[in-house]
C-alpha cells in the first residue's frame, strides 16, 4: 500500500489515510464478508480517482483519499464509512487516521502513522476513531521500549515532544 500511495497522483498533495480494523469476534464467514463489504462501502463513498484501498488482513483494511473540501468534511466521510461498515457487518470497528501533510513526516510515513493511531484507538475500545497525534507517538514509544528497542522508542518520544511539547505524556 505504501508503494501505491507513493506512486498515485494526488491533486493538492493532501490526503487522509485510515486503518480500519474489525474488532468483533472474527469468524471465517465475517472475514469473507468483510472484504466485499469494505469494497462496496468504499466505492459508494469514493472512486478510484479520489482514493485507493487495500486489505491488510481478513479483518483490517487501509484506505487513502483526497479531493475533499476540508478536514472536517473528510472526517465526517470517514465516520460515515466506518458506521456503514459496522452496521453491514454487525461488528465493532476501530479506526486510526493520519493526514498528510502533518508536521515534518514524509508522505511514505502516513500509513505507519495511521497504524499508530489505530493502536492508540485500541486503548479506548471498540467503535473508536482516533487521529494520529503526539499521544499516538507516546504509545508507539512505549511499545518499542517494551520490546527493548530503546533507540527507536526515544525517537518516537522526541517526535511526540516536537508535535506537542507541553503534553505531560
Amino acid at each position: 500500500f505504501e508503494k501505491r500511495l507513493s506512486q498515485v497522483k494526488i491533486p493538492g498533495k493532501k490526503f487522509l489515510c485510515a486503518v480500519i480494523q474489525i474488532t468483533s469476534e472474527s469468524s471465517e464467514s465475517l472475514k469473507e464478508k468483510a472484504k466485499d463489504t469494505f469494497e462496496t462501502t468504499f466505492n459508494s463513498f469514493l472512486d478510484n480517482k479520489r482514493g485507493i484501498w487495500e486489505s491488510l488482513s481478513g479483518t483490517s483494511f487501509v484506505l487513502a483519499f483526497w479531493d475533499y473540501d476540508n478536514e472536517e468534511k473528510a472526517s465526517q466521510l470517514l465516520v460515515s464509512l466506518k458506521d456503514k461498515i459496522s452496521v453491514a457487518l454487525k461488528a465493532d470497528i476501530l479506526t486510526g487516521v493520519a493526514k498528510f501533510p502533518f508536521h515534518d513526516f514524509p508522505r511514505a510515513q502516513t500509513l505507519a502513522n495511521a497504524l499508530k493511531a489505530a493502536d492508540h484507538a485500541a486503548f479506548f475500545g471498540p467503535d473508536t476513531l482516533i487521529h494520529f497525534d503526539a499521544i499516538s507517538l507516546n504509545i508507539s514509544g512505549d511499545r518499542f521500549y517494551q520490546l527493548n528497542k530503546c533507540d527507536v522508542a526515544i525517537k518516537e518520544y522526541q517526535k511526540g515532544l516536537e508535535i506537542k511539547p507541553n503534553d505531560i505524556n
